[in-house]
């Protein structure tokens, strides 16, 4: 812009910036060509010019920034014509801007009772862990349950909380049991009992419809240590006898686990 331009002149110019940042398209180079030749202006001598310029370079910002919100809430807001109503509030889409994603069940089977082994469990909530606790003897049928090991227990997010709510645990709940060894160490400056390695790996699923008795137990712990990547159900002798005998909520051992007796209480 002409520094030796008038008022009058200054006041075209900014009429004309104007209505070319409320063309339907390509305001942004036009935005981009004001701002440029504002940044020319600098060197005007007048001052009143000066002051003009300057009210201007903020003019034309705030008008492009509410010209831009109209256009976003045009997008948001387009009432449904076409429906009944249009143009009210009643005829406004309703559908969320974002979608949520569907939560993936935490117990995937093949076939009609195999389970395949929980993905990400240790992100699951911890519940707890204890030393060598066990109701039940040592089986060829089942992994060793010896004073040397630690069991640390998962439960899936859903599960943990509709427990909280409600007290129960709701049909698909998934727990995980994580067995490892027992590290003893008493040396000069340190003593206790840590965990070593993890030898062992079980679940129990809720599921009434699957499993007559509610829940199911399972061990993908092969011969050896040697973890698999699905399993059968366990005989309920080994495992659900012991449970619905001696657990204190719904077939859990909720008096062992502080984490589940806390969140029903808050």
């Amino acid at each position: 812009m002409d520094k030796n331009l008038n008022n009058n002149d200054i006041e075209t110019w900014v009429d004309e910036r104007l209505a070319e940042l409320r063309a339907p398209s390509g305001w942004e180079p036009n935005a981009a060509r004001a701002f440029q030749r504002l940044c020319q202006r600098s060197s005007a001598t007048d001052g009143r010019q000066r002051h003009r310029a300057m009210w201007v370079w903020f003019a034309v910002p705030a008008a492009a920034g509410c010209l831009a919100l109209l256009a976003l809430s045009s997008v948001w807001f387009v009432p449904d014509l076409a429906g009944p109503g249009g143009g009210t509030s009643e005829g406004l889409i309703e559908e969320p801007l974002v979608a949520f994603a569907e939560v993936s069940p935490a117990a995937v089977f093949q076939g009609d009772d195999t389970l395949l082994r929980p993905e990400g469990y240790r992100e699951w909530v911890f519940v707890g862990s204890s030393l060598g606790l066990s109701y039940a003897e040592v089986s060829e049928e089942m992994p060793a349950h010896g004073d040397d090991l630690f069991h640390n227990v998962y439960i899936d997010p859903v599960g943990y909380t509709e427990f909280s709510h409600t007290g129960e645990f709701p049909n698909g709940t998934v727990m995980v049991m994580e067995l490892a060894t027992a590290e003893v160490m008493s040396e000069p400056g340190l003593e206790g009992t840590y965990e070593k390695d993890f030898v062992a790996l079980e679940a129990s699923v809720k599921d009434v419809d699957r499993f007559g008795g509610d829940w199911a137990y399972f061990s993908f712990t092969e011969e050896g240590g040697e973890l698999k990547d699905r399993a059968e159900p366990l005989d309920p002798e080994f495992c659900w006898n012991c449970h619905d005998q001696n657990a204190e909520s719904d077939m859990v051992f909720t008096q062992f686990y502080p984490v589940l007796r806390s969140a029903r209480s808050e």
